[in-house]
């Protein structure tokens, strides 16, 4: 029994008293694991261990100290012992990350603290879900221990399965688990929609301080990101009830972060009865720790010898010229958009964009550890080994806000960019199917194909699964008959293919504009906006290309040197396409995937990878 806040709680381990404070602990062997429940060392004195070893655990071999704060105690080395009586025992400290969160005194308080980008987002998902489920009961729920029920918690913990699950994880809570947090955690909050539970929290709170055990969410509300919803309702129980500590344990996530808890380490330490059972336990972990290094560094050994051996058998690398490969010398970035996120949209196209301020930001800040170069430049850059890395802004497509938008933030910090034209955008001729599928189905419930398949639209997560179901259907069309083919397959709907072109795209007068600015390439993009590797001859990639070229240099004066590949992944552009760029006038062209760029991208010009730049960009993921 224990009691915590005049309320009394039923455990299954056992318990006893020391110095008139109660502890908890379970066995396992000759083994005891004592429950300290984030206590500091300072609540032990010297004879603890003669306590345990001599007069209450007769038969222990090993006590355990689960979850415990030792910055403020005399043990500060990994293994070593202490003496009391005149004996040694021996112990060991073994570390776990817990980022912890200090709270104010009101959730308005707290959430004023969090970053503007967090406010809004919260905002947004939270308003987003109200909207797409508005005929239905959202409910929020708090349970403490006396009201918490198995079946709740069991549907929390299979919601963390299925997401390990699907990350290739194993999660390890079973039977005796939920058994334990229904005797022992004391809070758990959840979200719900229509009566199923969508996202969850189990908690426990010990001595005034918050601990969060398990959180998740179901996949299928990944677009409402009810998983920090239901983290700040959370937090808010937790103010609500004057807890002045959030303790989010188990691992450094980039979440923790955004909700504005800071690392603090935690430990679990090991006390030993005599030195034989330490120096055994310890050779064991450094026996188990040291296998897998030795293995790690051999392998490096032998790539490091044979590789190169490799590479100068076929005379094109030296061994340094190798160890030079191993690293990036810069990045092409892809955007399509700049312009200001809007409501009740589809992120499928929303991910597009990233907003003036953010590209403003990020310049900023990319500028002090990069060269910022014009996408010409990137051949030379690609076969000089001493500069510093590079990055070249590309843009795709030819939207209005290339221009509107973009352009006064480039030119602030003095910054080249490219933009990749399709003249059909200009000509307002193109096929904009992404943002008339995305109006289609946001106003409807469903989308019936011709073919038969019907796509669930009610939902906002619906609408987002039936436009990427959709989008592999377009894609596969006969693109020489684009318009036809689309007519077909939305038989049963009247559709102006085009009529987006006006709002979004960007006129001959913006490119001849654009044309005059120092900083700004014009490059090529095909007429159409073709998937290329769904064309079937090589000679009609080559006159979709050759069309854009034209067009361009016919209306706008342009001659482009530069190209990029409509859609650009694998799936619309492989060896053929690049075979025939290849043979054209163009000094280089760019796919839409790859990551970063490498000396040995030298020898593919025509292949250039890019990296997506998007509004959840962060500098520090560059390698």
């Amino acid at each position: 029994m224990y009691t915590i806040f005049n309320e009394t709680y039923n455990y299954d381990d056992e318990s006893f008293v020391y110095n008139n404070k109660s502890f908890f602990y379970s066995v396992e062997g000759s083994t005891v694991v004592l429950k300290t429940k984030m206590m500091s060392l300072s609540d032990f004195d010297n004879n603890f261990c003669d306590y345990i070893f001599n007069k209450h655990f007769l038969f222990c071999n090993k006590l355990i100290l689960e979850k415990i704060d030792i910055d403020r105690c005399v043990i500060a080395k990994t293994t070593g012992f202490i003496k009391y009586k005149g004996k040694k025992v021996f112990y060991e400290i073994s570390d776990q990350c817990n980022n912890r969160l200090i709270l104010p005194d009101s959730i308005e308080e707290y959430i004023a603290t969090l970053g503007k980008k967090t406010r809004q987002h919260l905002k947004w998902y939270q308003r987003q879900l109200e909207k797409d489920f508005s005929e239905y009961d959202i409910e929020y729920v708090i349970e403490d221990s006396q009201h918490s029920n198995k079946e709740t918690i069991e549907t929390i913990i299979s919601l963390l399965h299925r997401r390990r699950k699907n990350r290739g994880l194993v999660c390890v809570s079973d039977a005796n688990e939920i058994q334990k947090i229904l005797s022992g955690y004391n809070v758990n909050c959840y979200l719900k929609v229509n009566g199923k539970i969508v996202a969850g929290t189990i908690s426990s709170i010990y001595n005034g301080v918050l601990n969060l055990h398990y959180i998740s969410h179901d996949d299928a509300f990944n677009e409402y990101n009810v998983g920090n919803l239901i983290l700040l309702k959370t937090i808010d129980y937790a103010i609500s009830q004057k807890i002045k500590i959030f303790n989010f344990l188990w691992g450094n996530n980039e979440y923790k972060n955004r909700f504005g808890a800071v690392e603090q380490k935690l430990y679990n330490l090991y006390f030993f009865r005599n030195s034989w059972l330490f120096w055994e336990k310890f050779f064991q972990l450094k026996l188990k720790e040291t296998i897998p290094k030795i293995i790690n560094y051999s392998k490096k050994i032998i790539k490091f010898l044979f590789y190169p051996v490799y590479f100068i058998i076929k005379g094109r690398h030296n061994r340094v010229e190798y160890k030079q490969n191993l690293q990036s010398v810069g990045y092409i970035f892809m955007l399509h958009r700049v312009d200001d996120f809007e409501d009740g949209r589809l992120w499928c196209n929303e991910h597009m964009k990233v907003t003036p301020l953010f590209l403003d930001q990020a310049l900023a800040k990319l500028k002090q550890n990069y060269d910022l170069i014009p996408l010409e430049e990137v051949p030379n850059r690609l076969n000089n080994k001493r500069q510093r890395r590079f990055i070249a802004f590309t843009m795709d497509d030819g939207y209005k806000d290339n221009y509107t938008k973009a352009l006064p933030v480039f030119k602030k910090h003095n910054v080249p960019y490219t933009i990749f034209v399709t003249t059909d955008f200009l000509d307002r001729k193109a096929i904009l199917w992404w943002y008339v599928l995305e109006d289609l189905l946001l106003s409807n419930d469903h989308i019936t194909l011709s073919n038969g398949v019907t796509y669930p639209a009610r939902y906002h997560f619906e609408k987002c699964d039936s436009f990427l179901k959709i989008r592999e259907e377009i894609l596969k069309l006969d693109q020489l008959d684009l318009e036809n083919e689309l007519n077909k397959l939305f038989a049963d709907y009247k559709i102006n293919w085009t009529k987006q072109c006006e709002k979004l795209c960007m006129s001959w007068d913006d490119i001849k504009a654009l044309k005059n600015e120092p900083l700004v390439t014009i490059g090529a993009h095909t007429q159409h906006h073709y998937n290329l590797k769904a064309l079937a001859a090589e000679t009609d990639v080559r006159q979709e290309v050759e069309n854009g070229v034209k067009i361009l240099k016919e209306k706008a004066g342009i001659d482009s040197t530069v190209f990029a590949y409509p859609f650009g992944s694998d799936n619309e552009a492989g060896e053929r396409e690049f075979e025939v760029l290849s043979k054209m006038s163009f000094s280089l062209a760019c796919r839409a995937t790859g990551g970063a760029c490498f000396q040995t991208d030298a020898r593919n010009m025509y292949s250039l990878p890019r990296i997506m730049f998007k509004h959840d960009f962060k500098i520090e993921d560059l390698q």
